[in-house]
């Protein structure tokens, strides 16, 4: 299991530690409206930006399960930070907050404002967006037991937002926590998931490492995501799909890596 670290210097890798010259178009304001919502830490009132989800028209779906839309990026608004107090979450999460984690912001505020300076601009700045998503992990692993499944769910949105960046090396790196979490999750925390979610992400994990281009283990996932009885059909042809694909990639690599092997000299 990931250890927790307690500090943004753990939290945030020094590989991510630069700027990036990219901001929110201002035609993402025909797709946002701004609202008071009450933060469920310190009860006191603050202004979002939330998604006209009746405006999204849907591009298209990523492999990985990603969401595509026209002229639009809710990633770039899936985090809440209230300003008071600096609790953060997934807007879908945000008024779920255990005690825990209540106290835990309460008491840690004022570093949480030293370390995280998130103030979002008008339109918003993708190093903005970044802050946001990484104090929001930082408010996850004050927990005393992390939840690696929502650790998983903000690296994977990190991976994207850093790969629509052209950031390579993030992209990577953001690719190998996610699959990390989700390993972990898929293994160690799947007694309450309903098989739906258990097919979802073991071919998540599947498309994951095929980024990485880590063939066998993706081909292990994706046969894991096809379930004769039950699940989504249109999943179970997906990895069905991917596992053809991956026996010609496979078997391409083992017979480079023989004619390699029969090239080199005798010692």
């Amino acid at each position: 299991t990931p250890a927790a670290p307690m500090s943004k210097a753990a939290i945030i890798p020094d590989i991510a530690k630069k700027h990036y010259d990219f901001t929110a178009s201002k035609a993402d304001e025909t797709y946002i409206f701004e609202k008071d919502t009450p933060c469920p830490v310190c009860e006191k009132p603050f202004k979002v930006k939330m998604v006209r989800s009746s405006k999204l028209r849907l591009k298209s779906m990523e492999p990985d399960l990603r969401q595509i839309f026209v002229d639009f990026e809710p990633n770039w608004y899936a985090i809440y930070v209230c300003p008071n107090c600096y609790y953060a979450n997934f807007n879908f999460e945000f008024k779920q907050v255990s005690d825990e984690i209540r106290k835990m912001v309460i008491k840690e505020s004022e570093n949480l404002k030293k370390d995280f300076s998130v103030s979002f601009s008008d339109p918003r700045k993708l190093d903005e967006v970044l802050m946001s998503y990484y104090l929001a992990l930082q408010i996850i692993y004050m927990a005393k037991k992390p939840d690696n499944s929502k650790i998983a769910k903000i690296w994977l949105r990190l991976s994207w937002l850093y790969g629509d960046a052209g950031d390579q090396d993030m992209f990577r790196l953001a690719t190998e926590k996610a699959i990390e979490c989700y390993k972990d999750t898929y293994y160690n925390g799947m007694r309450n998931t309903s098989e739906d979610q258990e097919q979802r992400l073991a071919l998540l994990l599947g498309e994951l490492n095929l980024r990485l281009e880590a063939l066998e283990e993706s081909a292990t996932f994706f046969r894991r995501a096809i379930m004769r009885k039950g699940g989504s059909a249109q999943i179970n042809r997906q990895a069905e799909d991917r596992i053809q694909e991956l026996r010609v990639r496979i078997a391409a690599q083992d017979t480079e890596a023989g004619g390699e092997a029969n090239e080199a000299p005798a010692q």
